[in-house]
């Protein structure tokens, strides 16, 4: 194999860098040796976020590539049953869990609680019998809905609607709920979307099955979460994915159907390790970071941050095989190439991940 094509092994890791530099619970004395080490001697890049996308690890896997259709329809893909995304314009509705906490409305994914497969299904026909001016739902899964807008909503073009991944466990309010950038039109959908969330907030306030989970003492399902557009297109495009091969773990459905929309194979992580990974472009989704991050268990990413380091950084390291590592967090979305030789600093002295972070928090502030 040539090296040109080994360097285009790639392992995207998203929240590698704890969002709050002074947790001293997270960060303090934390084990990863080999990642102090190559983020030490390798130039750290911070990347161009195509279209002033946002750093979510949503939007920079598919940066990553190279794509500009829905998201919500490649998601669509990846699902155990497929849904019809041939036909029409899509968003993901995901369903949330709205609540009070200091007059502010602090917003919980479906990580958070649980929905069976019955009480999505019975919620979705009830969606699809009060809105079907918004389009069709569909819930393949009980975590993750989505609607086919109607044909009326055609033209509905935004700029990237915040995924759900940004705004879980945050405080939200009104207007900063999705961004006020854009034409006229763009501003319009927004609002659009935004008047949605609200009417079907109240409806689902009074529906049977929420009050049914309230008397169990469980969260009511009372608010959709939609986003997912980048355009709305669900025509591939003509450029070619820089990669011959996906891995993931079986729950990353967006990359599952990055992999199906553009005929690539897909293979699981699952009880694989460094060594076992085919090393030519492929790409390695790597997401074990992402829900202590949006839960801010700083023992879960602590270890985790350890694991990789000990399971796929050592090994790589240790058999000198070239590989990009796109990093995305807070700070930004940074990339380094362990086979940059030439850019190695080999005069710096190795930093402890703590005070990468809190140079980096430094930077951004």
């Amino acid at each position: 194999m040539s090296d040109k094509r080994a360097q285009n092994f790639s392992i995207f890791v998203p929240d590698l860098f704890w969002p709050e530099p002074d947790d001293q619970a997270a960060l303090k004395d934390i084990q990863c040796p080999h990642l102090e080490k190559l983020l030490a001697r390798t130039p750290l890049t911070q990347m161009t976020r195509e279209n002033g996308g946002s750093d979510s690890p949503e939007s920079v896997l598919f940066d990553l590539a190279g794509l500009s259709q829905s998201l919500a329809s490649i998601r669509a893909l990846g699902e155990d049953n497929p849904l019809p995304i041939s036909e029409g314009a899509w968003l993901c509705a995901d369903p949330v869990h709205l609540r009070f906490h200091h007059e502010q409305i602090v917003l919980a994914d479906p990580g958070a609680f649980v929905l069976t497969q019955d009480e999505a299904t019975q919620l979705v026909t009830d969606l699809n019998a009060m809105f079907a001016d918004i389009g069709q739902f569909f819930a393949p899964h009980p975590e993750r809905w989505y609607v086919r807008l109607h044909p009326d909503h055609g033209a509905f073009t935004t700029t990237e609607l915040l995924p759900l991944s940004a705004v879980a466990g945050r405080r939200l309010q009104g207007e900063t709920l999705h961004s006020q950038q854009g034409t006229e039109n763009q501003i319009s959908c927004q609002r659009r979307v935004r008047q949605w969330q609200n009417e079907i907030q109240m409806w689902l306030h009074a529906h049977p099955l929420n009050e049914l989970r309230l008397s169990a003492g469980k969260p009511a399902i009372n608010g959709l979460w939609f986003w997912g557009s980048r355009g709305l297109s669900t025509v591939p495009d003509a450029r070619q994915v820089p990669f011959s091969r996906i891995y993931s773990y079986p729950h990353h459905v967006l990359a599952r159907g990055l992999a199906k929309s553009n005929a690539l194979p897909w293979e699981t992580l699952a009880g694989m390790k460094a060594d076992g990974v085919q090393k030519v472009n492929a790409l390695l989704v790597w997401d074990d970071l992402v829900k202590p991050t949006l839960y801010e268990d700083a023992a879960a990413w602590r270890a985790a941050v350890e694991s990789f380091d000990r399971e796929w950084l050592a090994p790589l390291l240790a058999g000198k095989t070239p590989f990009t590592l796109v990093i995305s967090s807070i700070y930004g979305t940074f990339r380094l190439n362990s086979c940059d030789y030439r850019g190695w600093q080999f005069w710096k002295p190795i930093k402890p991940l703590g005070d990468i972070v809190q140079n980096l928090a430094l930077a951004r502030s």
